[in-house]
């Protein structure tokens, strides 16, 4: 169904969002909501509060008894919408289960609560409303995993198997109804303070992984002109190990006089395949030349910080200061 050009882009559209009684199933519930589209309420609670606030931006939801690890409830849920509003255009497969065991702790059981929730529930969901969305031309699946999966921690260990194998689960599924008009999309929310989470381990706090693109702490190019002084004057010998554990004490690093980068001498003789024509990969300097890359991805930048794109063999940065 395209989309309509008003301030709700999802009008005469049908939303199923499961876990709407608190935290971000509520929110996303009323966003929904606001944007034009007639939600469906599923939880197993009581989300009188979330069709509260949604009456109170002038839009109805139909409040759906539903407990995802159930497979009975789904279809009772299912044949009911099927009834009364005849198809779905968005699924958003938000409701799970925290747990915060260590590796000792953990029992069959809580583990198999848990993927019973976290995991087949978001399966059974697609399997009982994607009929109901198919062949309209149209549709958006909304996974909600979890960026815990980044987290090195020895906790919620069944939680987070089951959040990666959301993601998993999220890919194949796009694969196969990416034709059909429809999108399969994992969302992974950092740790957010909700009821859920509130009695979260102490060992997730304060670990968030770091944004995409932003280079780890004390990984800056700053930080390592500031961490390495002997390597900014001129002629010196580099004496770092290469990518084989060698030292390469015949490459000498020269500082230009602009200081945007360095310079590295007798690199055709060391690396002479780099500069031969129609080989894969490429690299680029910043501030200076692009370089061209070897057979294996690997380049240099002259006159300036190379960073080289993998090749067939994966290879990048030989040179840079990574």
């Amino acid at each position: 169904m395209p989309a309509s050009k008003t301030s709700e882009p999802h009008a005469g559209r049908v939303a199923l969002v499961t876990g709407t009684s608190r935290g971000i199933g509520q929110a996303i519930a009323v966003g929904l909501a606001e944007r034009g589209a007639r939600v469906v309420l599923g939880d197993r609670g009581d989300a009188s509060q979330t069709l509260a606030l949604i009456a109170g931006t002038g839009h109805e939801a139909v409040p759906v008894r539903l407990d995802i690890s159930d497979p009975s409830s789904i279809q009772a849920a299912r044949d009911r919408v099927a009834e009364e509003l005849g198809h779905v255009d968005i699924l958003v497969n938000n409701a799970g289960t925290f747990e915060g065991a260590t590796w000792d702790d953990l029992d069959y059981d809580l583990w198999q609560r848990v993927m019973t929730t976290d995991l087949d529930g978001p399966m059974l969901m697609c399997k009982a409303f994607l009929p109901l969305m198919r062949g309209r031309g149209w549709g958006r699946v909304i996974n909600i995993a979890s960026a815990t999966v980044a987290i090195p921690s020895p906790v919620s260990i069944a939680y987070r198997t089951a959040k990666m194998g959301t993601i998993g689960f999220t890919r194949a599924l796009s694969a196969t109804l990416g034709d059909e008009g429809i999108t399969i999309n994992a969302v992974l929310p950092s740790l957010t303070r909700t009821a859920m989470t509130e009695g979260d381990p102490p060992a997730h706090r304060g670990r968030q992984p770091q944004p995409p693109g932003n280079p780890p702490p004390g990984r800056t190019r700053r930080h390592r002109r500031e961490r390495l002084p002997a390597r900014r004057g001129r002629g010196r010998l580099d004496h770092r190990p290469d990518h084989h554990g060698q030292r390469r004490k015949h490459v000498r690093t020269l500082m230009p006089p602009s200081g945007l980068g360095r310079c590295r001498l007798g690199l055709r003789r060391r690396f002479g395949r780099a500069w031969r024509g129609g080989q894969a990969g490429s690299g680029s300097g910043e501030g200076g030349q692009d370089g061209a890359g070897g057979p294996e991805g690997r380049g240099a930048g002259r006159g300036g910080e190379g960073e080289a794109a993998d090749g067939p063999d994966g290879g990048a940065d030989v040179f840079g200061d990574r």
